[in-house]
């Protein structure tokens, strides 16, 4: 079940807008809103914010989104974000999940929406993993298995309409089971791949783009983009929330803390009436 909450007043816009706490945020590796007020500024509000390197014209903009008021335009010829290699994207082999809403303005070439690969690939052992639309206008979820030197991909069933919103999500289970949803429907047969996920060196993650031998830019918009490491997430199929990712507030809990009794030592001479304050204990925990 999702926690939610309506924004402050301060929230620029006519509209209400309710963000969702999210409820695997400490296993976040990345978390992107695509609603910062300048176009080129994109917050990544996850434990360990990482910031992209902008190429082309990518752009917030209120043209298209799916929540909040913005999302990440991308025109298909040379657009796209770029974070440098980090342990947060390297999956090992542990449970994982990549969940996206994309909006294709164009179908019939096959276009990168995430990746994490070299920057220049030569061959399947430098791609680490990645959702890309094919050219048949099919979701397409792969990573490199490195244990077993194989491609593993899977294939989605529909075929994708433009100017259409579409929540994709690309999961590992911990025991290795690898799915494809649509929309929060399965769209792909589950397979058992429990293999290492690739780690190629000079490893870059793309938002947009495949890697510069094999451009495959993405024509379209993307919004809620979220990279969990450690977690596939749900379970079975589901309905998607289209809300904005909010940062998971600090727990609380009690303890029990023994206060040992005020030593009073006496001196000759004259007498003092002083009063002692109670204690005050104050703790915090969370991000």
């Amino acid at each position: 079940m999702i926690e939610t909450q309506t924004l402050p007043s301060w929230w620029a816009g006519s509209e209400r807008k309710i963000m969702a706490v999210h409820p695997y945020y400490y296993q976040s590796s990345l978390l992107l809103n695509f609603e910062d007020a300048s176009a080129t500024t994109f917050t990544d509000i996850s434990p360990t914010p990482k910031t992209p390197t902008v190429n082309g014209n990518a752009v917030n903009s209120a043209t298209q989104f799916k929540s909040g008021a913005k999302s990440l335009a991308l025109d298909g010829s040379g657009d796209w974000l770029e974070y440098a290699q980090h342990a947060d994207f390297d999956f090992g082999t542990g449970a994982f999940r990549i969940r996206v809403w994309w909006r294709p303005t164009s179908v019939g070439a096959g276009q990168r929406i995430v990746g994490y690969n070299k920057a220049s690939a030569a061959n399947n052992a430098e791609t680490c993993w990645g959702i890309s639309q094919s050219a048949a206008g099919k979701v397409l979820g792969e990573f490199y298995d490195s244990t077993n030197g194989l491609l593993r991909t899977l294939t989605g069933s529909t075929t994708l309409v433009v100017d259409t919103w579409y929540q994709i999500e690309y999961a590992r289970s911990a025991t290795g089971d690898v799915s494809l949803r649509l929309t929060g429907v399965t769209d792909a047969t589950t397979t058992n791949y429990p293999g290492s996920v690739g780690a190629v060196a000079g490893r870059v993650l793309n938002v947009g783009r495949y890697h510069a031998l094999t451009l495959n830019y993405a024509n379209g918009f993307i919004d809620g983009l979220e990279i969990l490491k450690g977690t596939a997430g749900e379970t079975g199929n589901y309905t998607p929330s289209s809300e904005l990712f909010e940062v998971m507030p600090p727990g609380t809990g009690t303890a029990a803390v023994t206060i040992p009794f005020p030593t009073a030592v006496g001196y000759g001479g004259g007498l003092v009436d002083a009063s002692i304050p109670a204690p005050t204990i104050s703790a915090a925990a969370g991000g």
